[in-house]
């Protein structure tokens, strides 16, 4: 499983600007098997994105690194296996 958050993957991840650069990135991590082959690229995108502006939001509004981190890691136990 890819680990985005302690990876290069990962830091590849969160530097992907749009969210056409992240569906790529996704395509070609089902196309390695990285993702199970049935990932719908776009919509895992969205989800991500959405994820992530979720926990930034969070994070303006004061919430601590510990509960930051809970959320990332709920967010992460939904990723798809490979």
């Amino acid at each position: 499983m890819v680990n985005l958050f302690r990876s290069e993957a990962g830091r590849t991840a969160a530097a992907a600007s749009s969210g056409r650069e992240m569906r790529d990135l996704l395509v070609a991590w089902r196309d390695d098997g990285d993702l199970p082959p049935l990932t719908v690229p776009a919509l895992l995108a969205r989800h991500v994105t959405t994820l992530t502006y979720g926990i930034a939001v969070h994070a303006a509004g004061g919430v601590g690194r510990d509960e930051l981190q809970e959320m990332a890691d709920a967010a992460l136990r939904s990723w798809p296996p490979s």
